[in-house]
């Protein structure tokens, strides 16, 4: 993670990159990445006609995700 939200908000967030690279593994166990476990990872033609009207996405203001990056390795 290298957006200034992650480095600013490191100490801050629970979800740390340091919790993420624990978790994330273990979650995933050996579940190849793709688009939907990953979707930071997906083209933007990818997002095109899902079935949905709508997506929200919050973030607040301590998050280590604020911007920039949301691919999690």
């Amino acid at each position: 993670m290298h957006s200034l939200s992650a480095q600013g908000n490191r100490i801050q967030d629970p979800l740390s990159p340091h919790v993420l690279s624990t978790w994330v593994p273990a979650y995933l166990k050996d579940t190849p990445l793709d688009k939907y476990n990953q979707p930071g990872l997906a083209h933007v033609e990818w997002w095109n006609g899902l079935p949905v009207k709508k997506i929200f996405i919050s973030a607040g203001e301590k998050e280590v995700f604020a911007e920039g990056d949301t691919k999690v390795v």
